[in-house]
């Protein structure tokens, strides 16, 4: 799977998966509003995937700061006609092996879920990530710990 910082071009393609109401009620609405701010962010944050050129999957990032010592994935959408074939598991791995080397590189990763959202609970939970039993603005949180011997060249 290749990735890039999410692009301009993308989005037209990116933008016609949100007639699928899942991506919809969890993630929308998609708008030119949402595409100025993605590509005014610095560092980039937003990453497109692609399997044989074919555009798969988006993901995002939130990164650690003084403040917030943690890295959040903020987003992870899969091209509806793809889901379930380890496309948004590999986008997750690609990015933790990007930022497995920076100055945060030990830090643990975090991802906001909706209680109602159970597709993406199973998802997290899938990879390893830990479920916090406290529920946090009606969203429930999960970390993923990176250990020192974490191998980045692991497939899945």
């Amino acid at each position: 799977m290749k990735h890039r910082t999410f692009q301009r071009r993308d989005f037209e393609e990116y933008h016609s998966w949100f007639t699928d109401s899942l991506l919809q009620e969890t993630l929308g609405p998609l708008d030119d509003e949402w595409l100025n701010c993605v590509l005014a962010e610095d560092p980039p944050a937003q990453f497109s995937f692609f399997v044989d050129d074919q555009f798969v999957a988006v993901a995002g990032i939130s990164f650690p700061d003084q403040d917030n010592p943690y890295f959040v994935i903020t987003d992870v959408a899969v091209q509806p006609g793809k889901r379930r074939l380890g496309f948004g598991a590999k986008a997750i791995q690609i990015l933790q092996n990007i930022f497995i080397d920076s100055e945060f590189c030990q830090c643990p990763w975090l991802a906001y879920v909706e209680l109602n959202n159970l597709g993406a609970q199973e998802f997290f939970t899938s990879l390893g990530w830990q479920r916090d039993a406290e529920v946090q603005d009606d969203m429930y949180c999960f970390r993923f710990a990176v250990a020192k011997d974490f191998d980045s060249t692991a497939q899945l």
